[in-house]
């Protein structure tokens, strides 16, 4: 009896594991290709345009808050859904990293109230078969644009593999300046 539970489980780990070397694959083609995608420029994933059209960053001069000292990397994201179903935008698979290093953020809910971070983590966005849409998505980060590089990481989901998408220019200089919010 033990035997014919293995087997169905086996045959399932199976799929899981081409479906995974698939993706891989994918993946590898589209970095050997060479096509690394900087801001301003449409990343296509999954049948979604993502482009970054607008990054700014400010320092965060509030002593009471519990972000100061660090600065709020506010980048416009601008998803277009080709698919033929409304897609759903978590802000969860989207984080960003500092280029070398490799040090990780989270995403940091820009609303103003319990209501709009509690829709933010378990709403997300819905883009609409065909729409267009516009989503800021914010990280509190230690660094400048002067001291770091930054690259956003976005990943769909379980069947899905991870795209890194470069927030600076293709010649490696930054898109935007600091400015001081007192």
């Amino acid at each position: 009896m033990k035997k014919n539970v293995f087997i169905p489980l086996l045959c399932l780990g199976t799929i899981f594991s081409a479906t995974s070397c698939e993706n891989n694959t994918t993946r590898k083609q589209y970095y050997d290709a060479g096509e690394d995608i900087y801001i301003g420029e449409t990343m296509q994933y999954d049948n979604i345009d993502v482009t970054v059209n607008q990054m700014s960053i400010t320092k965060n001069e509030n002593e009471y808050s519990d972000y100061y000292g660090l600065y709020l990397l506010d980048i416009s994201l601008v998803l277009k859904n080709n698919r033929k179903k409304a897609f759903k935008f978590s802000y969860d698979n989207v984080y960003i990293k500092t280029k070398g290093r490799g040090e990780k953020y989270d995403y940091t809910s820009l609303g103003n109230t319990i209501l709009d971070v509690y829709s933010d983590v378990f709403y997300g966005e819905t883009v609409i078969a065909g729409a267009t849409k516009t989503i800021h998505i914010g990280f509190y980060v230690p660094y400048s644009l002067e001291e770091k590089k930054y690259i956003m990481c976005v990943d769909w989901g379980f069947f899905n593999f991870e795209y890194e998408y470069f927030l600076y220019h293709s010649d490696g200089s930054n898109y935007t300046t600091e400015r001081n919010n007192s």
